[in-house]
Formats: structure tokens, C-alpha cells, sequence
């Protein structure tokens, strides 16, 4: 489970803000879906799978108005309750990033076990027995197999959810003390500061209920292969990361999941959510940003004239309208 990023992976991007479509509540959204930069610094030292037991036995107990059309409301796959999977679980405490992309791989008809690729990890320096994966090593092992990938951090919730439209497969960082543990987690950023510990998939996201948009992971630590969490919940805990995340730049030919790709998402076009997914937007501008998420989710059609129109908003300096 270690973590740590330089490297330059369905769910909620469109869905947060359906969600707040529907609930009428769009500030609520705004720090959620558009960071600063600036609100969250990454720590350099984070590592993907290392168990910080300070940070547990303190948090754990006993130590412990657009009109959508019909359409499918769970993208990916959905969460259902599957009993504990082997095929799934780590096994080691420190090998969620190798068992990550060891699950991608798969998807890819790569036939590899675990233990091979943690050899391959140590052998080239992207794993540390002990300490587990540098976030800036996460995507490595994909890359040694020949699959595309791609790092970031400093995500929004419409990055996460165009790469889902497309198909691709998404590794995050998360706290997973906050994922797993949210109510008695409650201000332990605030004590000791936020750090990501812990890798997984996210695999789908399922939008039935608006007002509970959940977010579908499969799980390493705790072998379960379509667990659910409620998007605020999963947020909370991806941005001790910086929203990190790895996605792959294909699509599995014959991935072991159905996939249906979509063209639009709450109404706004996958083309239009691909370019705003792009854009270094000012998330200072608390008011302005509201106005413009209410407005494109009103007219998800009238992309370009929003973009005129909220222009001191966005950074064109990559993305010509």
C-alpha cells in the first residue's frame, strides 16, 4: 500500500455534479470538483502501502435544469456483495500499487502472478520491501508489460469520470484509514497532516440514486472486487493523495467486464468533457464557478459560449476556442 508522484486512473466527475443538479446544492461541490493547486500540497516522502500505525490506533477504535434522458445509471461495473476474493487480495501489507496493476493486467490478457511482479519492482528499484511503491513508480510495472499509461495529480472529479468514459483503467491513491473509517477519521488531517497510504482500481460508478452517487473500487487490502462508496466519502479520501491517479491510454481488448462507452454524461457531451477535464480552471472564484457549473449543466450544448463567457475562469493557453 506505499505511494509518492512525478508521473506524467470510474468515477464521479459528471456524477458529483448530477448529484448537485438534483440536491439543488452546487457550492457544497465546488471545492470538491475544482482544487486549487495550492489547497493540498503532495509530501514528497508519501509512500503507497505503508501502514502508518501512529495514524490508525487514532483513528480506529480499540485500535481497530437540463432533462436527462434515460440512460444506463451504473457505468463500469456495480457494486454487488462479493464475498472476499484471493484472486484480489495483496497478501503482503505493503503491495497494493504491484496487486493494482497486477488487476489491470489481467484486463489486458497479461498472465503474471504477483510475486512475479513484486521481483520484477524490487529488481528494478519502483518497490521496497517494508516500505512498498513510490508514488512516482505506481504505472511502472504496466509500462514494463508495454500498456500506455499516464500520472497526474491535482485531479477533479471530471478527469476521473472522462477516463472512465473512455474505457480506460484508473489506479488512485487514497487514505484508506478516511475511505474505510470515515466517521471516526473525522479532523486527523488536521492533526497530522494528509497522507495517502493505500492503492486501488476504481471500476464504475453508479448513479441510480442522484443523491447518493457512489463510487465502485476494487480493493486490494481487502479483497473485495466491487465495493461501493458514497462519492464524498471516496473524495475525501483521494485528495490525501492529491487526487493522484494513473490511467492507462488504451482499452483492453478482451477486458474480463462488459464495456459500453458513453457518449455524454449528465447531458454534456464526452468531447466537452474531455477538454474541461484539461483546463487549469480558478477555483478562486468560488461565485463564478458555481454560476458556470449551473449554466453548463443547464446548457451542456452551449460548451464553447460558456467557455467565452467564464473565460477569466480558464488558463487557454493549452486549449485554443
Amino acid at each position: 500500500m506505499p505511494l509518492k508522484t512525478n508521473i506524467v486512473i470510474p468515477p464521479a466527475a459528471g456524477l458529483l455534479l448530477y448529484k448537485a443538479y438534483k440536491s439543488g446544492s452546487f457550492t457544497s461541490l465546488k471545492d470538491k470538483i475544482f482544487k486549487s493547486h495550492n489547497e493540498i500540497s503532495l509530501n514528497e516522502n508519501t509512500e503507497i502501502g505503508q501502514v502508518d500505525e501512529a495514524r490508525l490506533s487514532s483513528a480506529v477504535p480499540n485500535g481497530t435544469t437540463i432533462i436527462v434522458e434515460e440512460a444506463d445509471t451504473i457505468h463500469g461495473l456495480p457494486a454487488q456483495n462479493i464475498e472476499f476474493d484471493p484472486t484480489v487480495y495483496q497478501f503482503y501489507d505493503d503491495t497494493c500499487a504491484i496487486q493494482s496493476q497486477h488487476l489491470i493486467l489481467k484486463q489486458y490478457g497479461i498472465n503474471v502472478t504477483q510475486e512475479e511482479l513484486i521481483d520484477i519492482a524490487k529488481e528494478q528499484g519502483w518497490y521496497a520491501e517494508g516500505y512498498g511503491t513510490p508514488m512516482d513508480m505506481v504505472g511502472k510495472l504496466l509500462e514494463y508489460y508495454g500498456v500506455d499509461i499516464h500520472g497526474s495529480q491535482g485531479n477533479n472529479i471530471f478527469n476521473i469520470a472522462n477516463e472512465l468514459a473512455q474505457g480506460h483503467q484508473i489506479i488512485v491513491g487514497v487514505d484508506a484509514y478516511e475511505l474505510i473509517y470515515p466517521e471516526e477519521t473525522v479532523g486527523i488531517d488536521e492533526l497530522y497532516g494528509e497522507h495517502a497510504n493505500h492503492a486501488l482500481v476504481v471500476v464504475g460508478i453508479d448513479t441510480s440514486d442522484p443523491d447518493n452517487v457512489q463510487v465502485i473500487v476494487t480493493d486490494p487490502g481487502t479483497g473485495n472486487r466491487q465495493m461501493a462508496y458514497p462519492a464524498d466519502q471516496f473524495i475525501d479520501a483521494w485528495k490525501d493523495s492529491n487526487c493522484f491517479m494513473v490511467t492507462t491510454e488504451t482499452v483492453p481488448d478482451n477486458p474480463l467486464w462488459d464495456y459500453a462507452p458513453i457518449d455524454n454524461f449528465a447531458g454534456i457531451p464526452m468531447e466537452s468533457l474531455d477538454r474541461l477535464a484539461g483546463m487549469e480552471i480558478d477555483s478562486s472564484s468560488h461565485e463564478t464557478y458555481d454560476d458556470f457549473v449551473t449554466d453548463l449543466l443547464a446548457n451542456p450544448l452551449s460548451f464553447e459560449d460558456l467557455l467565452s463567457q467564464y473565460a477569466d475562469l480558464f488558463d487557454f493557453s493549452d486549449d485554443e476556442f
